[in-house]
């Protein structure tokens, strides 16, 4: 059975008038060998605004009912690619490209203060880590309350939390577009892989 994939990267915001999480995420149809992976891609470019993030995760839930999502999205504190563990409804009181933030400062949609992903993460991480392909990874629990955070929870809430956020950081911080992109390959085809296992009441091992 092919997987549904659908993977965002954001759009500039501040100081990132070139968005790395896009730069990296617009290479992965040409970069995942999906058909081998048994993946369908769907790529996608978020802008950094909260009412339109949500439209947008709908949108692509609706459309293509994934297996899973996956969003990506730059951070200045990363030094690694970075995968988050949970995100919150509430406090997200910094305003995006529109000036704008959420009513009440929390996601519309949710009634849990946190929500988790599925994924074994901390595995996740070890296997990757494993694969020295140029590129490191970490876990983290702190998705920093901005448009990352947000479409985290929202995606979190849509998908019955088969979702994962990727913080990644900026180019050249260590990693160029193409590298980042290869180590965003290896997650999706490593998630995947995962989530068949726990649908076929297997062991997580990979």
């Amino acid at each position: 059975m092919v997987c549904k994939v659908v993977v965002t990267g954001f759009g500039p915001f501040g100081c990132h008038t070139i968005n790395a999480s896009w730069e990296a995420v617009k290479l992965l149809p040409d970069m995942l060998d999906a058909e081998a992976c048994g993946i369908s891609l769907i790529v996608e470019e978020i802008p950094v605004e909260y009412d339109e993030t949500l439209k947008r995760l709908s949108k692509l839930k609706d459309e293509h009912n994934p297996t899973l999502m996956i969003h990506v999205g730059v951070s200045h504190k990363a030094k690694n690619i970075t995968l988050e563990s949970c995100a919150s409804k509430h406090g997200y009181d910094r305003p995006d490209v529109q000036g704008k933030i959420p009513t009440g400062k929390e996601c519309c949609i949710g009634t849990e203060k946190q929500f988790k992903t599925n994924l074994a993460i901390e595995k996740l991480v070890d296997d990757l880590n494993t694969l020295n392909i140029g590129v490191d990874f970490c876990t983290s629990c702190d998705a920093g309350l901005y448009l990352c955070e947000f479409s985290y929870y929202t995606s979190l809430c849509l998908n019955e939390q088969n979702s994962l956020f990727v913080h990644v950081p900026d180019i050249g911080k260590p990693y160029l577009p193409k590298e980042t992109a290869q180590g965003l390959c290896e997650i999706i085809r490593l998630a995947v892989a995962q989530i068949n296992c726990t649908t076929r009441g297997e062991d997580n091992a990979i």
